[in-house]
């Protein structure tokens, strides 16, 4: 069974951190050259990686080219998802620079890797010929101890400002200079600050590390450590983070909270000094403690020039924590090296006074210096919902968004998904947008985002909320009628209706009188442009008028009433449809309207009716009585 890594107690060890145990694996993968050339955002790739027995595993590119613009929307993009807990990392081009061509850590041994490209956008592959992979934990020199005393007086703790350096294995925490960087010490700095963790669980059964999900794990940022590693009271390191991948936050705005730096280690008054971090353990400590959180607080023993002393629990790990002062809870160094021993003794960092610290702090570099604040409001809102002011036109309007660090603010408005004819808008400086030519009676969703005008890299809020516009269905133009009868007709709702049958679509025929059936109710489905009404009265004058609603029931104005007779009417001269008194060519074309089922109102269409039950007998008998006419 594998045991626990303890970094020895003396000063010595503590200036040479010891990375956590991994091997490179060879895991060869190369996607080839891949294009979507589909229609939409979709993966073009998908493979698995493992490592067999790996405690953890982290990618390594060879190769990683993504197409499309990220800052558009197109970019195209990696998601890696762990096998073994189902965390996952997204990222973009940008990130994958970030990350030094290298992903977050994954618990288990095996990833499932994802390539998602937009439509015509170019050319991606990823290359892999080695992945990170993590080795059982060995003990060693575990009898050799940091703690004052017999007692590991430490206990969990889990100050969000405090966090885990990999694969160094050093602690790191937040504090309030102007971006929220971090200090560490000076001997954690190098080659092997790659990552901060924050929110870290437990360890495994066996002393292992488990990382936490990837949307706690942050980049630092090479060009912006500042360190010195000179020995006890000359051991500080300063640097920052890029922001997290999935989140777009950074550490601090993610945990909530950081330190208040002390101006100078306060002299020696009976105080009491808090270390809190991530150190190793030895047995009788649960390995599952061991690089977790714990936090001790002791004597507070001396402050000589740079170098702060104090009576409080630490091991390797520790390096790097803050040192709190319990009653102001300042932070008033940082935790560099040994000194404590199962006798007693004393642990040691560097003041915060120290002058080289000091002026690293005035002269920030990196992201330490850069702008990394997004502009407010973070996330962004509409304060016009997208909204439809025709069948085919959506307008929409987002809140005025500040930034004080690199102004002017843009606006993004992204089409998320919908019908045919959605765009997005492009960074635009306007709050206002206008999406044209879309479809009626059709779904479309919309959500906004700012950026500030940073160089290289602009700060990018968070997407709104996505808002769902509905678009409205076409007003009829008129009503048309056929297929009148005595006792029935067909009328149809005149224009082009688009998507009828979807959801609540439908089309309302007012009848007055209401007579029959068929009318004065909702008519739904495929066909509901159009409806039989049964059961008229004949011979009677009735008015329709049509009204039409969309999928979500917002409905249109009615039409204009139109009045049509049911035919019936008493007819005192065949084939006088006009009613005149005589049978003359003025009446064939109500003859013809009435035998198409389509009469005007001022056609007596009864008079068309000659009984024969077939329209060539009707119409040879209409024709002899026009012939004979005087």
């Amino acid at each position: 069974m594998a045991t626990l890594l303890l970094f020895a107690g003396l000063p010595l060890a503590f200036a040479q951190p010891r990375e956590i145990p991994s091997r490179l694996a060879p895991t060869p993968l190369d996607s080839g050259p891949l294009e979507n050339i589909g229609l939409s955002n979709d993966a073009v790739f998908a493979e698995t990686v493992r490592v067999p027995d790996a405690s953890w595993i982290r990618l390594k590119f060879d190769e990683v080219r993504l197409a499309g613009n990220e800052d558009d929307g197109t970019g195209s993009f990696l998601i890696i998802t762990s096998l073994h807990d189902g965390y996952f990392q997204i990222m973009h081009a940008s990130h994958v620079q970030q990350w030094q061509n290298t992903s977050a850590y994954f618990n288990g041994d095996a990833v499932r890797i994802e390539l998602f490209a937009s439509a015509g956008t170019g050319e991606n592959r990823i290359v892999i010929q080695e992945t990170i992979a993590g080795e059982p934990v060995i003990e060693d020199d575990a009898d050799e101890r940091t703690i004052c005393g017999a007692v590991d007086d430490r206990i969990l703790s889990n100050d969000p400002r405090v966090g885990r350096a990999m694969p160094v294995t050093c602690t790191a925490w937040l504090f309030n200079d102007e971006n929220k960087c971090l200090l560490t010490a000076g001997h954690c700095a190098g080659a092997s600050l790659q990552v901060m963790q924050f929110n870290v669980p437990l360890s495994t059964a066996g002393g292992a590390t488990v990382s936490p999900p990837p949307q706690d794990q942050y980049p630092i940022d090479p060009a912006s450590v500042q360190s010195l590693n000179g020995g006890v009271g000359n051991d500080w390191a300063y640097f920052g983070c890029f922001k997290n991948s999935n989140t777009n936050l950074t550490a601090a705005q993610a945990q909530g909270d950081y330190f208040i730096l002390a101006p100078f280690a306060p002299p020696v008054s009976g105080q009491n000094i808090r270390i809190t971090g991530n150190g190793g353990v030895s047995a009788p400590v649960s390995p599952t403690w061991n690089y977790v959180q714990k936090t001790h607080v002791g004597p507070y023993v001396s402050l000589t020039g740079n170098t702060v002393r104090y009576a409080t629990d630490t091991t390797g790990g520790n390096s790097g924590s803050p040192i709190i002062d319990e009653t102001t809870g300042l932070a008033i160094g940082i935790h560099t090296h040994a000194g404590c021993n199962s006798g007693g003794g004393s642990n040691q960092g560097t003041a915060i006074q120290h002058s080289g610290l000091q002026n690293a702090l005035a002269n920030p570099q990196g992201v330490c210096d850069d702008d990394i604040v997004s502009p407010t409001p973070d996330p962004m809102f509409f304060t016009i919902p997208p909204t439809p002011t025709s069948t085919t036109t959506v307008v929409m309007q987002c809140t005025e968004a500040t930034d004080t660090g690199s102004p002017p603010v843009e606006y993004y408005f992204d089409y998320v998904s919908g019908a045919g004819g959605g765009i997005d808008s492009g960074w635009t400086t306007d709050r206002d947008y206008s999406n044209n030519g879309l479809t009626p009676n059709s779904v479309y969703n919309y959500r906004v985002r700012a950026r500030d005008s940073n160089s290289p890299t602009p700060n990018v809020t968070a997407y709104s909320t996505t808002i769902t516009a509905g678009m409205p269905i076409q007003t009829p133009t008129g009503v048309g009628f056929s297929n009148v009868t005595s006792t029935s007709m067909t009328v149809q709702a005149l224009g082009t209706f688009t998507n009828v049958g979807f959801l609540q679509t439908g089309f309302y025929y007012e009848l007055t009188p209401p007579d029959g059936s068929g009318a004065n109710a909702w008519v739904t489905g495929a066909g509901a442009a159009s409806v039989n009404l049964t059961g008229l009265v004949p011979c009677t004058e009735y008015t329709l008028r049509i009204k039409a609603r969309n999928f979500q029931s917002d409905e249109t104005p009615f039409t204009d009433a139109v009045a049509q007779f049911t035919i019936g009417c008493d007819c005192k001269l065949l084939g006088d449809i006009d009613g005149d008194g005589f049978v003359t060519g003025s009446d064939i074309a109500g003859f013809v309207r009435a035998k198409l089922g389509s009469p005007l109102e001022t056609d007596n269409a009864g008079c068309a009716d000659y009984k024969t039950e077939t329209l060539d007998g009707d119409t040879a008998l209409f024709t002899a009585d026009l012939l004979a006419a005087p």
